[in-house]
């Protein structure tokens, strides 16, 4: 399947052809497996950002007990809001699942202190598992997506190339990771359906009708 990585330093995606056996770019140091990071989830093509899966083997380097990841990428279906899910964007790991209640406690609390992440979900929120999450989040946390405008490049737009094609909208040239004309035109033409103006950008009023 393609893998697509964004590389902040590079400014860009570079894709690779993976098995689900297969150990995920950039995570040398402390394996991450694609099978890992899908989990249950059987696609196509995933995406994902370099400095997530860092700062991943980073906290797999410094916690003293093994732990291994358990999923936490999907791709939309259709009748799923895209809204109340953040796994979307590739930028969330279920880990520590095989871990002792006591022990995945300690690894939450040290995810948290670690300052890795953007947001380590609550016991309450993850009770099996400790919930990583690399992503933006809007201000209390109303839109799991930021907003995003035309020529910017990221899993984000990955995730709006995706639900459009969902849509039936795709753009002309598929997934790309890339917001260009074509993305723009397939989103004003999904908006016009939904009895919307296009207004420039992408923001938790677009979001949340994905």
């Amino acid at each position: 399947m393609q893998c697509f990585i964004y590389d902040p330093i590079a400014g860009g995606f570079s894709c690779h052809e993976l098995r689900r056996s297969d150990m995920l770019p950039f995570t040398e140091a402390a394996p991450l497996y694609l099978c890992e990071f899908l989990g249950s989830t059987r696609c196509a093509a995933c995406w994902t950002d370099r400095r997530f899966l860092e700062a991943y083997c980073t906290l797999k380097q410094r916690f003293p007990l093994p732990f291994s990841a358990c999923g936490g990428f999907r791709r939309g279906k259709e009748g799923r809001s895209l809204f109340a899910s953040r796994r979307c964007a590739g930028l969330t790991l279920h880990v520590g699942q095989c871990l002792m209640p006591k022990e995945r406690e300690t690894l939450r609390r040290f995810a948290i202190k670690s300052r890795l992440f953007s947001r380590v979900a609550p016991e309450h929120e993850a009770p099996t598992w400790v919930q990583l999450e690399g992503a933006p989040f809007a201000a209390g946390m109303l839109c799991p997506f930021p907003t995003i405008r035309p020529g910017e490049t990221g899993v984000f737009v990955f995730v709006l190339q995706d639900f459009l094609a969902l849509h039936g909208f795709p753009p002309d040239h598929g997934l790309t990771g890339c917001f260009s004309p074509d993305t723009e035109r397939a989103l004003a033409l999904f908006l016009k359906s939904r009895g919307m103006a296009y207004g420039g950008k992408v923001t938790a009023e677009e979001w949340k009708l994905m």
